[in-house]
């Protein structure tokens, strides 16, 4: 079994949130597929399962350039056994200083989340430029937690090499993307 954090530093000097899992189960389920990851933290077990769409379309502008299309909530983050084990994980990440060019006091607030614990609904992009389907090859999507708090996080799935990886999109995210699995999987399915 992969350890989560396997994956090297992609900028020296700072430290990202990527986790990598091994995908242990891939079934097909009409429209989607449900996906569940599992890696080491020393000696305990880690988790999370997704629920995604199978099939990924490019979609090309006027002018005939690939363009990227936001689905809303087309991936759903479910909480598995080894979720509490992750919820611990990342509480051992310490919190980042918000930066100067965070949100706007102004701007619209996000609704509050109303969804069942131990899921998670996540509005998704995807970032290739080929149709495809996610059972092949490497599927990279950008994920958007359109609630309080707000966050995005890139989830790249691939079920021929077997692994998946789920990272912050940069550390400015990192306290709610944190809080919110925290909350969400302290408990499991």
């Amino acid at each position: 079994m992969i350890a989560i954090d396997a994956q090297p530093q992609d900028v020296p000097g700072v430290s990202w949130l990527d986790m990598v899992f091994e995908i242990t189960s891939f079934v097909n389920a009409g429209d989607k597929s449900n996906v569940q990851l599992a890696a080491l933290d020393g000696a305990a077990l880690v988790g999370v399962a997704f629920s995604v769409p199978n099939r990924w379309a490019t979609i090309f502008d006027s002018d005939g350039q690939p363009t990227k299309q936001l689905r809303p909530q087309a991936v759903t983050m479910v909480a598995t056994k080894n979720s509490p084990a992750l919820a611990q994980y990342l509480s051992r990440w310490s919190d980042v200083e918000a930066s100067e060019d965070g949100w706007d006091d102004d701007a619209e607030k996000l609704p509050e989340p109303d969804y069942a614990k131990g899921q998670i609904p996540l509005n998704a992009v995807y970032l290739g430029e080929v149709d495809k389907t996610i059972d092949h090859g490497p599927t990279r999507l950008k994920l958007f937690h359109e609630h309080e708090p707000y966050f995005e996080a890139f989830l790249t799935l691939d079920p021929d090499r077997g692994y998946a990886a789920l990272n912050e999109k940069d550390p400015d995210y990192r306290n709610a993307f944190r809080s919110v699995l925290i909350s969400n999987f302290q408990t499991g399915e």
